[in-house]
């Protein structure tokens, strides 16, 4: 039987992925019941000239899909590491990995390889095939989701970015892929959908109208009109959101009298 663990890289341009998984093959080259196969991003676009980027990773991750149906059914005894070599820089992106490797119920990692951006963009410039744009690091530095406290990134560990990796750096990744490995992302039971009848959903409606006009009406009295406009469409927006939530399933709010309904909604719009 193959033990697999997808393994997601997380990091800017530059920040030196691609060279710890050159690293980590030819550490693992030699090995007998461990392979390694390295999923590159940028070599894949290289080799397609493809600027379409969103269907781009679809194809890609369809490809990492095919990999693993065709490795599932070798019957050896073995360890099959799939390293993602991707930015990887929103928690969406990695999700749908995640989700992969619960459909197969495989072990799922993630590697953060932390780097300072003007060392990113300094070996950005050295490079000759594959340069990114310095706005785009730039772009992506300020949007990069790090690993959270989320269960489904509970395998995650960090990489500081140098020049030169050595066996060092292997411990703390090696130990987080064995762990990944050893418990395989299950696929979830799912629960019996709870309707909320739409008598509930308008008492609901109700109160979270009352709790925004408080919040509104207290910061009124500040005087902060841009404040206020701002935080009226972000609480609406929330407010949308959890009276669609309610309506389709997806959140289920349960409680005793309307002082605990209350204080459940509030955190609801404050999340």
């Amino acid at each position: 039987m193959v033990n697999i663990c997808l393994v997601v890289l997380i990091g800017l341009p530059g920040a030196g992925k691609s060279h710890f998984c050159k690293y980590f093959l030819e550490h693992y080259a030699t090995s007998s019941d461990i392979v390694v196969t390295h999923v590159s991003f940028d070599q894949i676009e290289h080799e397609t000239d493809r600027r379409d980027y969103k269907p781009f990773r679809t194809d890609i991750q369809e490809r990492v899909v095919t990999l693993l149906e065709n490795k599932m059914k070798d019957n050896a005894e073995s360890k099959w590491i799939v390293l993602i070599d991707d930015n990887m820089y929103y928690r969406s992106m990695r999700r749908s990995y995640y989700n992969v490797a619960k459909r197969y119920r495989i072990g799922y990692c993630q590697v953060h390889v932390i780097c300072n951006i003007n060392i990113a963009k300094e070996r950005n410039n050295l490079r000759i095939e594959n340069k990114v744009p310095l706005e785009v690091i730039e772009e992506i530095d300020g949007k990069l989701e790090p690993p959270g406290e989320n269960n489904w990134e509970k395998y995650s560990c960090e990489l500081y970015s140098h020049n030169e990796y050595c066996e060092r750096d292997l411990t703390n990744i090696w130990h987080t892929i064995q762990l990944a490995m050893q418990n395989p992302v299950q696929a979830e039971v799912q629960l019996p959908m709870i309707e909320h009848t739409p008598s509930v959903i308008h008492e609901i409606d109700l109160v979270l109208r009352k709790i925004i006009g408080e919040k509104l009406k207290m910061l009124i009295q500040t005087g902060n009109k841009k404040r206020v406009e701002s935080l009226s469409k972000e609480l609406m927006c929330k407010k949308k959101y959890i009276l669609s939530g309610l309506r389709n399933g997806d959140i289920l709010v349960e409680y005793k009298d309307s002082v605990e309904l209350e204080n459940i909604l509030c955190s609801l719009l404050q999340k």
